[in-house]
């Protein structure tokens, strides 16, 4: 009887491995890379930039079966204020802007690839607009720079009105 708990307790223990979960998010990119940089790992690179306030870090199995870490990333304000003009015609200062980049990580050797570069901008109320961005802004958290694109620094007046 006893036996036959333990062995249920150890398959629940074992199914998250099983269906290829990962395990710890904050762990998988600690041991995540990127080729531009192999001896400076994900979470390091992010947490090390001086750019974020926060991040979050998650990880899950795509539909392909890559195991995939992703970042959400707040930006610091005050390092992304001052770059920009303060007024754009039909826009307002975004309150928050947020940094989102998953990643394809290799098990074999854990090198990891950019699936894509997002930028969220969000109006103080938290109505968002969302900005496709390229792997320059990758290159600025290695770089330790904040070269945020002006336009995504500010978010469309119809969503202040909504």
């Amino acid at each position: 009887m006893i036996v036959r708990v333990i062995r249920r307790f150890a398959c629940l223990l074992c199914l998250p491995l099983l269906l290829g979960c990962g395990g710890d998010p904050e762990t998988m990119a600690g041991a995540a890379h990127l080729p531009i940089n192999p001896n400076i790992s994900l979470r390091r690179a992010f947490a090390d930039s001086g750019l974020f306030k926060k991040v979050v870090w998650e990880n899950y199995v795509d539909g392909n079966g890559n195991q995939v870490v992703r970042a959400a990333a707040e930006y610091e304000m005050s390092r992304l204020n001052g770059q920009c003009p303060e007024t754009k015609p039909g826009g307002e200062k975004a309150a928050r802007v947020f940094l989102i980049v998953p990643f394809i990580v290799h098990k074999e050797d854990g090198s990891a690839r950019v699936v894509s570069v997002e930028v969220k901008s969000y109006t103080g109320q938290g109505y968002y607009e969302s900005y496709a961005a390229g792997p320059s802004l990758i290159d600025g958290v290695y770089g330790k720079k904040a070269n945020v694109p002006c336009a995504f620094l500010f978010v469309p007046n119809y969503l202040k009105e909504q």
